[in-house]
């Protein structure tokens, strides 16, 4: 989807308790919609562009 992003190959601070850093972060028109870990979300949203 050309609406969707991928930033991953970070180290983002989620500011939550039950996962506090992630590796990957999912946007859609300027939302996040998903966070994890870099394999979860690269094979879950391979259609999508990914930013290193």
């Amino acid at each position: 989807d050309s609406d969707r992003q991928i930033l991953s190959n970070a180290r983002i601070y989620t500011m939550d308790d039950q996962e506090p850093m992630v590796s990957a972060l999912v946007i859609e028109c300027g939302k996040i919609i998903r966070s994890g870990d870099q394999e979860t979300i690269i094979s879950q949203y391979q259609d999508s562009s990914t930013l290193h």
